[in-house]
């Protein structure tokens, strides 16, 4: 089972695994260019390159920032205001008709508090 199948079973996972590594290269890149893009209809081609599912109807203003992009879904008529943090290392539902405000920080977490993984910190 790849890496990403672990992640997105909610399974413990190497984040440095290479395939991890180049869809947050991808995602990167994507998001670079659409917090520097002014044309809106241009970012929302953008974010659909990313992996991310977002009607017409709804918008996010930039700035951005992603880890995978391909987990995130927004229901219709919603709105994320600028300078949202969305770590989808697990999936994000936005529903219908929600407002976030700025500057909102969202996160999922897909491993256990302790996976019996020791650090070493020097």
């Amino acid at each position: 089972m790849s890496e990403l199948e672990k992640m997105r079973k909610g399974q413990t996972y190497n984040c440095l695994d290479q395939e991890l590594a180049a869809i947050r290269g991808q995602t990167f890149a994507a998001l670079f260019k659409f917090n520097h893009e002014a044309d809106s209809e241009k970012r929302a081609a953008l974010l659909k390159q990313a992996g991310a599912l977002v009607p017409n109807s709804s918008y996010i203003a930039p700035p951005l920032e992603m880890s995978y992009g391909c987990h995130l879904s927004m229901g219709e008529n919603s709105y994320i205001n600028s300078g949202a943090l969305i770590l989808d290392n697990g999936k994000v539902t936005i529903g219908r008709h929600v407002m976030i405000g700025p500057r909102v920080q969202i996160y999922t977490r897909h491993s256990p508090p302790y996976s019996g993984i020791n650090f070493l910190v020097r």
